[in-house]
């Protein structure tokens, strides 16, 4: 079956001399994985572009729930991202949230809220010119509500036994007021960020099945440390 869907670029691999899989994250389908013949020869009409973490992307696809690996007819883009692939902390930002989509995303599972929430989410980043350092940050936390496995506070992503204190307490609280009202950006520390970060990755983890090891965070951190 013929289909049209808006998709995220996720990430891809080599494969054969001049093919690749690609992984997206499609509005229509949820996780998809697909074999693009020819990407890598010097006659592919497709832009190396758009298999760039989070770039926002239109596929024509043949579409059959039986296979793991599908086809592609058509890829074009949706919108170009213009600071994204450009800017270090911006990259970066993209490899982890793309990583991490690929961790908790299901194949061929629609997520129609959460595809919304982390398409304008890009768009956004990829116009901000600073203050951005704390946005994937924010999309973590804002993505638990459309997988189902939302706190019902800040409190609750609290490892058992954990008791936060005063200074922790205190940018933690400050974080979460930012993402509650918005505002240009959060005055905590880059290790409060972090340590933020890795109180909602171990959320997730404990929540979900087979997401391990973000490989990313490594970069994350060098760049933002």
């Amino acid at each position: 079956m013929l289909c049209k869907t808006a998709s995220i670029s996720l990430h891809y691999i080599r494969y054969k001399e001049t093919s690749v899989i690609a992984r997206f994250f499609t509005e229509s389908f949820g996780l998809q994985s697909f074999v693009i013949n020819g990407v890598r020869s010097a006659k592919s009409k497709i832009s190396p572009s758009l298999l760039q973490p989070l770039s926002l992307c239109e596929l024509v696809q043949y579409h059959d729930e039986k296979k793991d690996l599908n086809r592609l007819k058509e890829i074009r883009p949706d919108h170009v991202l213009k600071s994204i692939p450009f800017f270090p902390g911006k990259a970066a930002i993209a490899m982890f949230v793309a990583e991490f989509l690929g961790k908790i995303l299901n194949e061929g599972q629609a997520n129609d809220s959460l595809f919304v929430m982390v398409k304008e989410w890009i768009l956004e980043l990829d116009q901000k010119e600073k203050h951005y350092d704390s946005m994937h940050i924010a999309l973590v936390w804002n993505s638990l509500a459309p997988l189902g496995i939302s706190p019902n506070d800040w409190r609750d992503i609290l490892p058992a036994g954990i008791v936060p204190n005063e200074e922790q307490t205190a940018g933690i609280q400050s974080f979460f007021n930012w993402i509650e009202h918005g505002g240009e950006s959060v005055l905590i520390s880059g290790a409060m960020k972090q340590w933020i970060l890795d109180l909602l990755i171990h959320y997730v983890r404990t929540h979900m099945e087979g997401m391990g090891n973000l490989q990313s965070l490594t970069v994350l951190r060098q760049v933002f440390s």
